[in-house]
């Protein structure tokens, strides 16, 4: 008795199929980067007209910002000091420059771009700097990276990421499998597109839900209750943050006082 094979058995995708998912993904990815874009820079319209507007709130949180930073940094120099290695600090734990500083706070954008390079740099260091780590195939993946970030490459740094946490296999290790380099090559790109829409989609929404968002849908409606209402929610949110900036800071102060008094010991 002879057997035909099912459609199901053959191959479920080609070369021809692949790339149209890397087309439709790519599209994707646009699509949602432009309306970041968009959100993102009508949030910092109105948020430096209401900084203008309320310049007393303005600079009550960039003077709060700025001794956060201080304080961000002056723990990483303690910490560094004893045992940590040189890995580069986010931008959040760097001493800022706060022209836009209550922006970027409200709305949760980052020098414009929706996702960290410095955050996704900051994990692979952790992953494979030489000093935390003997194995040489990481210190390779950690100088591709350092490059990567130079260049802010931003996939290159989410590929990276994936194969030190075995999400995703290198290009040449898929091909020794399949025997199709050009597939194999697809297929990485697939997987790191996806995780890079992930991504965008992940600021996307933080962005949607932040309180500068709702900020902007008060004033856009344009009346006087509404543009009263985003005022009062941009003063609130100023002032929350300026306690949550105080609280950490007082917290990061008696961290470095601890770790000096252990280095003394």
């Amino acid at each position: 008795m002879s057997h035909s094979h099912s459609p199901v058995s053959a191959p479920a995708t080609n070369g021809h199929d692949l790339a149209a998912r890397i087309a439709e993904l790519l599209t994707q990815i646009d699509t949602v980067k432009a309306e970041y874009a968009t959100l993102d820079k009508r949030a910092n319209e109105v948020a430096g007209q209401l900084a203008q507007r309320f310049p007393v709130y303005d600079e009550l949180y960039m003077s709060a910002a700025t001794e956060y930073n201080r304080a961000q940094a002056d723990l990483a120099r303690t910490k560094q000091a004893d045992t940590e290695p040189d890995i580069p600090l986010d931008d959040a734990e760097k001493a800022s420059t706060p022209n836009q500083a209550v922006r970027s706070e409200l709305s949760g954008s980052t020098h414009n771009a929706p996702i960290s390079v410095n955050k996704l740099y900051r994990r692979i260091a952790q992953l494979a700097h030489p000093d935390k780590t003997d194995d040489s195939n990481k210190h390779t993946l950690f100088l591709e990276a350092k490059e990567a970030k130079k260049q802010g490459v931003l996939s290159e740094l989410i590929r990276i990421l994936a194969l030190l946490t075995g999400d995703e296999t290198r290009p040449e290790q898929l091909s020794q499998h399949q025997g199709q380099d050009a597939l194999a090559e697809k297929l990485s790109r697939i997987n790191v597109l996806r995780k890079e829409l992930t991504l965008y989609r992940s600021q996307l929404m933080q962005l949607r839900n932040s309180p500068m968002a709702r900020i902007v849908d008060l004033i856009s409606t344009n009346t006087t209750l509404s543009i009263t209402k985003a005022e009062t929610l941009y003063k609130m949110t100023i002032l929350q943050r300026v306690k949550e900036l105080e609280t950490n800071t007082s917290g990061i102060r008696q961290d470095i006082a601890f770790q000096s008094n252990m280095n003394k010991t």
